[in-house]
């Protein structure tokens, strides 16, 4: 086992994608190119408009394909499409921000959040309404999809913990409950600055063009939170009830070859 002394990239690398789950497994034969046809058509139109003026019979007529093969893969319709939507972007971010590490090597765990912060506002940017859009329904869908969309944020929130920590938290993974909720706070808050115009730069008066850009608040946030986050793993994982463990391992990020 490393030291705790020791350089922090080694850890931060071994983690820096989490394994992605498949969204949901097709129906039929034909049912992975109609799931595909059909998310690539929703992101399309996700980017172009708000998710409320999208109806399930233009995605199809966008894909190519009959509203009952459509519905035959994505039951819930808008939202399954959503979902769809949430997990291809998590996996875009994830390749973004293994380029960007390639490009700008961090050199401290605040370099490192910066770089997945920078792949989230990258995809963003190119991205037209999307995220805002998924944003919006994180916020407003209830039941399972909620869950879903929420648990994308929550692996974001894992990705921020262990890049702040992977100098000090332990080489399985095990990491303190409130540094992975800490994680998960800043994730949503870079999304959604990312997302919307922040109301707070339209309430102040700024000098000259100094008015901070969505990139700029995002990089505060982390740079606010990195000690915490430090701290927070330093205490170690939650000691679940019930139980003489002294420790509880969280999911451990894959490794990318």
């Amino acid at each position: 086992m490393e030291s705790r002394t020791a350089p922090w990239r080694g850890k931060a690398l071994r983690r820096l994608s989490l394994p992605i789950t498949p969204w949901r497994e097709p129906r039929g034969a034909r049912g992975a190119a109609v799931m595909e046809a059909v998310t690539r058509a929703g992101l399309a139109l996700l980017g172009e408009k708000a998710s409320r003026d999208i109806t399930v019979v233009e995605i199809a007529q966008r894909a190519g394909v009959a509203r009952a093969s459509l519905l035959l893969q994505f039951p819930d319709g808008l939202p399954d499409v959503l979902s769809a939507a949430v997990n291809h972007e998590y996996e875009k971010i994830v390749e973004l921000e293994e380029s960007l590490w390639s490009s700008a090597p961090p050199r401290t765990p605040l370099d490192a959040m910066h770089r997945l912060i920078e792949a989230i506002h990258g995809r963003a940017k190119a991205t037209g309404l999307l995220y805002s859009n998924l944003m919006s329904e994180a916020l407003q869908t209830a039941g399972d999809h909620r869950g879903h969309l929420d648990g994308s944020f929550g692996l974001l929130g894992m990705m921020f913990a262990f890049r702040a920590n992977a100098d000090v938290s332990d080489e399985e993974g095990l990491m303190h409950v409130t540094a992975l909720a800490l994680g998960e706070v800043l994730a949503r808050s870079v999304w959604s600055a990312t997302a919307t115009d922040w109301a707070v730069s339209s309430l102040m008066n700024y000098k000259g063009d100094s008015t901070p850009s969505a990139l700029q608040l995002s990089y505060l946030l982390a740079e606010a939170l990195l000690p915490r986050l430090r701290q927070e793993t330093m205490r170690g994982p939650v000691k679940p009830q019930g139980s003489t463990s002294r420790r509880r391992p969280v999911r451990r990020a894959g490794v990318r070859k």
